[in-house]
């Protein structure tokens, strides 16, 4: 067989959720022994493949496709390449299908939030989001989900057949995600962002969806017991994390870059900024969050939606407890290893933190857990069952 994968998104400088899921997801394809001898891939990007992407087997081919404009590359000059040079099987791990699609196309779809919470995103993300999900349900022969919980939502919502769907569940990176005994790099990460206190940490974007503002409310609760507390928030802000940062320096009205840069917050580094023991780093490289989660309290993880919610993974992975929702897929990602919580209810939130922070069995017992917990998931199984999809 010959089989299409849009790499695009995978082969980004600055990964998030669902890049890294495209990103893992074809390393481990690569290191398959399926079908080494009998499968071609084909990786599809709109610039040459960079670092471990380019390093390609035999059986695997860089497809390279220029495009001047901003925007079109994967609707319209994907497009043209299926067409010109088909493929038996075409793979969209992350993005909005082509314009053009061979008649064996298999999409994943991550999970159906704007559906459920329209409020968590923009006009332009839903209407996108919208759109990307109608090609997909109707051009592609199967569906992949990452969670049973979006799987079921996907048949309550969208009347899916049931066969159409296939579950693989994701995983985290073992190799970078781990308990790092290597004291000297993680005192040099929490000396360049000046963390000398005991402090609690969420990774993720920070936007409304991932409940941002309840976050640093119950933050801020808790640090009224505990006044050298701090929270480290790695991530990007996204929609809804204006109404969060003006919760924490009591204004109103809209917030924009220029008055986040120079009156909100107080620079750290270049591109860090520090209020209220809320510390925010931005996007950071894998190994400093490693640093950062091996002497973190716990990670605070109580998203409204996730469709599956891989940095419970990594933290557990790394010895870091986890606080997260009883909502959507993270009990069945985190089953009894985390500490669940109603992420509507900040009270529940900010006990949590500091009951896993004073009591030392509960957080040693929670540990343990985790890195059991983490045990049941690899890249290489999601790979294989993805596989499994793709060559049926």
């Amino acid at each position: 067989m010959h089989i299409g994968i849009d790499a695009s998104i995978a082969n980004q400088d600055n990964k998030t959720g669902v890049d890294w899921y495209c990103y893992y997801l074809i390393e481990a394809i690569k290191k398959l022994e399926i079908g080494k001898d009998e499968h071609q891939y084909y990786l599809y990007t709109d610039q040459p493949l960079k670092g471990e992407l380019a390093k390609l087997p035999e059986n695997f081919h860089e497809i390279m496709l220029s495009w001047k404009i901003k925007y079109g590359w994967g609707q319209v000059r994907l497009a043209k390449e299926l067409k010109d040079n088909p493929v038996d099987t075409f793979f969209v791990p992350g993005r909005m299908l082509p314009f053009y699609n061979p008649e064996n196309t298999i999409t994943t779809v991550h999970d159906v939030c704007f559906l459920e919470h329209p409020e968590y995103y923009s006009l332009g993300q839903k209407l996108r989001q919208k759109l990307a999900l109608k090609r997909a349900l109707k051009y592609s022969s199967k569906i992949i989900t990452i969670s049973d919980y979006t799987k079921l939502k996907l048949q309550e919502l969208c009347n899916v057949s049931e066969d159409k769907i296939k579950v693989t569940p994701l995983a985290y990176d073992a190799k970078t995600y781990f308990v790092d005994k290597d004291k000297k790099s993680i005192d040099q990460t929490l000396e360049k962002y000046k963390i000398a206190n005991p402090y609690v940490i969420f990774v993720g974007r920070l936007e409304s969806k991932k409940n941002i503002l309840r976050i640093v409310q119950a933050f801020a609760e808790a640090k009224k017991e505990m006044p050298d507390l701090e929270l480290v928030l790695v991530g990007s802000p996204s929609f809804g994390w204006d109404e969060a940062l003006h919760w924490l320096h009591g204004n109103e009205g809209l917030w924009n870059k220029s008055e986040f840069q120079h009156h909100a917050l107080i620079k750290i580094t270049e591109d860090t900024y520090f209020n209220n023991g809320v510390k925010f780093l931005g996007w950071l490289p894998q190994q400093e969050i490693r640093h950062l989660l091996s002497k973190a309290q716990v990670l605070v993880f109580p998203s409204l939606y996730e469709g599956f919610g891989i940095p419970v993974l990594e933290a557990q992975a790394c010895g870091c407890p986890v606080i997260t929702s009883n909502t959507t897929s993270l009990p069945e990602v985190a089953g009894e290893s985390a500490i669940l919580v109603d992420p509507l209810k900040t009270e529940e939130i900010s006990s949590a933190i500091k009951q896993i922070i004073s009591d030392k069995k509960l957080r040693q017992l929670k540990v343990k857990q985790g890195l059991e917990n983490v045990k049941r998931y690899s890249w290489e199984e999601t790979a294989k069952k993805t596989i499994e999809v793709l060559i049926k």
